[in-house]
């Protein structure tokens, strides 16, 4: 029984650490906003802001209890590990005004009005005090380890962007899906989807871009691998460039890439950039000539039809 304690006051002691250094990332602003403003209602919502933190970087931004999942008609895939959040562990005190002290049992049992043992008088509620004595552990699943019925939030329309011509010809399915916290969109080549939470053009092309650098055999295998990430930013504002955007946001894709290569010396991550540009000349021409060929066959059946 020690050691089973013991193991759960060091996970614990793991979730808190866990929630200090996510305080000290740079990028805990834009979590913060980013899981204060949920646009879908999830049971998350009525979490406190550090357990939401917890939850963002374990990939998500909808995690819920085994029995919760299956409300919704959705099941936690076999093998899948929870995560954990926090919560606290509480008790109640007050003092009577004949200075009795209640404890937290005898305020746990009273529903209504507590009257005082010792001289019988109720109890003012307003001098009822909660204190956190530690927390416990609490297991929930992220949505990316269930299966089962489409949630809500999924059906989103996708609007009509620049070369999804390209994705529909290389037989990707382009799909909307409500803004979930970290991504703004992925590309999952196993089923060849890509999911947008975010109507930005470029955003698209971010996801085209590892597209066509997976058809190219470029793609590394690792989950957000860097070389990966930059290579189609920068792919993707030169497509942005090419199809005649005016604001492609430059800016953005430069503070993007210097989160990635991990560093703010110019010099570096000039030398990096240097690096991938062979492989952005190939991923943009690999989406762009299927472009001027679609384009092309596209003008020949407008004479066909004139004639």
């Amino acid at each position: 029984m020690e050691n089973l304690t013991a193991k759960r006051n060091e996970k614990v002691k793991e979730q808190l650490h866990k929630i200090v250094d996510l305080f000290q990332t740079e990028n805990i602003p834009k979590a913060i906003r980013e899981v204060t403003f949920p646009p879908y209602d999830v049971p998350s919502n009525k979490w406190s802001l550090s357990n939401r933190l917890l939850m963002f970087f374990s990939g998500t931004s909808d995690a819920r209890g085994f029995r919760q999942w299956q409300t919704v008609e959705r099941n936690v895939m076999k093998g899948s590990k929870a995560v954990h959040i926090l919560a606290p562990n509480t008790y109640r005190s007050a003092i009577c005004g004949c200075g009795h002290r209640f404890n937290n049992q005898e305020l746990k049992q009273s529903r209504g009005n507590v009257r005082c043992p010792k001289c019988t008088a109720y109890l003012d509620r307003s001098k009822i005090r909660t204190k956190v004595f530690g927390f416990r552990l609490i297991s929930v699943f992220r949505k990316e380890d269930t299966e089962g019925k489409e949630l809500e939030y999924e059906n989103v329309a996708v609007p009509d962007i620049p070369l999804l011509d390209v994705a529909e010809a290389w037989g990707i399915n382009v799909k909307g899906m409500a803004f979930q916290g970290r991504i703004m969109g992925y590309y999952r080549a196993k089923d060849n989807v890509i999911a947008l939470a975010s109507p930005e053009e470029k955003t698209f092309f971010h996801e085209l871009s590892h597209v066509s650098q997976d058809r190219l055999g470029l793609l590394r295998k690792e989950r957000q691998n860097t070389f990966n990430e930059v290579t189609a930013e920068l792919s993707a504002l030169v497509l942005a460039e090419l199809v005649g955007r005016e604001d492609p946001n430059a800016g953005a894709t430069y503070a993007y890439v210097k989160r990635y290569i991990g560093t703010d010396d110019k010099e570096e991550i000039g030398k990096y950039l240097i690096k991938v540009l062979s492989d952005v000349e190939r991923i943009v021409n690999n989406i762009i000539i299927p472009t001027e060929f679609l384009s092309h066959e596209h003008k020949e059946e407008e004479l066909v039809a004139m004639v």
